[in-house]
């Protein structure tokens, strides 16, 4: 139930976020003109927030991010009966003794989340802002859709300092595509796990690109790869191998003479693959299910239950697969291009996908175009030229892949898939302006000029 009270609080904290990025828009907007977009971009991220809490209370009745609260309610009741156990259980200890601390006075958090640890760390880490909100649904889930911006936010930056001459279409494909603003947004993983890809890609490129600031961005590089592993691990694998070939080319990329680089490239290529292979095997047990050597069962076993009848007209088939390598790759185009482009719009079933529908049809009008005007083989050059882009694009075709092959549900894939969306789309962009434009590397001095 909603009433006065809790509307009064998410107002005023609606109020006293945006003052504050007022205030801070102003310190910094002469310095850094691209904090015009700065307000917009929050607001759109409140308003996703927002709509996300009133479909599940009115439309969903319910649901994962009314559980999410609800369990942190259950916790903060917890510390006020229990505080040992309360410590215990934010540490990780989700047994079955401390469960048992929880009663009518707490209430009980659902079941099904606290036997999955990756789910109950979302309670962990947003009861705190429940605290703080007094209580509040609509006020917490506005304060964490201001707090995951700095996310997006700091991508935004990254990409326009990259390329400076494409900050409005960079805004756009980053902070108001209407999909992850809305699922990105609200008491979901997605939300924390989202920002933690953009804080990661910030902070990796600030660390080993630019070198900047290197200790606290070092931090930062691996508290985002941490919530990455806890709440979703497969965003990690995903993510990882491809920032390992985003430095080792930017290495190569700075040896002078082609043909230097291209007796280095295979050198780089087994090296990034090798360092990547090895840190993933390591992390085995924080990884879980989701380790090299289980992930293909698990991709198996969660075709099969979202293929199930019992989830209705939202579903598609990319048809059924083994763990060979054979059957796997021969689902690659058909995984990739679910992720992508799917739904389209005849397959839009209810009003929350409509967006996405529409959203995935001007992404692949975008590809198409970019295929029709640019040869393969430019596309290549222009990718392997900048390492951004190679990164981006490894990242996105991934975990579109990863997505696609393990997600046969379009309510679950419009969520799964909102963390390659900004680099898929951006990528698509840079390619056409540099085409557009000539040499990649005498066109970003241009841009530079361009945006001084």
């Amino acid at each position: 139930m909603i009433d006065f009270f809790e509307i009064e609080i998410a107002i005023i904290y609606s109020l006293i976020i945006y003052i504050i990025a007022v205030q801070m828009k102003i310190k910094r907007f002469v310095q850094i003109p691209l904090y015009r977009y700065f307000i917009p971009g929050l607001l759109v991220r409140m308003f996703g927030g927002l709509m996300l809490c009133l479909i599940y209370l009115f439309y969903y009745d319910g649901g994962d991010t009314i559980n999410y609260y609800k369990g942190g309610i259950c916790m903060i009741n917890l510390a006020f009966k229990n505080f040992p156990v309360y410590v215990d259980i934010m540490k990780g200890n989700l047994t079955f003794e401390n469960y048992m601390a929880f009663d009518q006075y707490t209430g009980y958090p659902a079941t099904y989340m606290y036997r999955d640890e990756k789910t109950f760390t979302v309670i962990r880490l947003i009861n705190p802002l429940i605290l703080l909100c007094f209580k509040n649904f609509i006020a917490t889930t506005i304060l964490l859709a201001a707090l995951a911006y700095t996310g997006p936010w700091r991508l935004f930056l990254m990409f326009c300092r990259e390329f400076p001459g494409l900050s409005k279409q960079l805004a756009i494909a980053i902070l108001f595509i209407p999909s992850v603003f809305f699922w990105g947004s609200g008491l979901l993983k997605d939300t924390f796990t989202f920002s933690a890809v953009c804080w990661y890609t910030f902070s990796f490129y600030k660390t080993f690109i630019v070198k900047e600031k290197r200790v606290m961005n070092l931090f930062f590089t691996v508290l985002s790869l941490w919530v990455l592993i806890l709440i979703k691990p497969y965003l990690f694998i995903a993510i990882f191998p491809g920032s390992i070939m985003w430095y080792v080319f930017h290495l190569l990329n700075k040896i002078e003479g082609s043909l230097f680089r291209f007796i280095f490239f295979p050198v780089a290529l087994l090296f990034g693959l090798g360092v990547s292979f090895l840190l993933v095997s390591l992390l085995g047990k924080e990884l879980g299910k989701y380790t090299l050597d289980n992930l293909l069962d698990v991709a198996i076993i969660t075709q099969e239950d979202l293929t199930r009848d019992t989830y209705g007209p939202n579903s598609f088939d990319i048809g059924t697969f083994d763990g060979s390598v054979g059957s796997l790759l021969s689902k690659a185009p058909l995984a990739i291009s679910a992720t992508l482009f799917r739904p389209f719009l005849w397959e839009i079933k209810n009003p929350v996908m409509f967006l996405s529908g529409v959203e995935n049809t001007v992404i692949l009008i975008m590809f198409i175009i970019m295929l029709v005007r640019i040869k393969i083989t430019a596309i290549v050059r222009i990718i392997m030229d900048q390492p951004i882009l190679l990164f981006s694009m490894l990242f996105s075709i991934f975990l579109a892949y990863s997505v696609g092959l393990s997600t046969a549900n379009f309510g679950a894939l419009v969520r799964y898939k909102i963390p390659m969306i900004p680099f898929f789309m951006s990528s698509i962009l840079i390619i056409q302006y540099y085409h557009k434009y000539g040499d990649t590397r005498e066109m970003k001095k241009e841009m530079e000029v361009e945006a001084s």
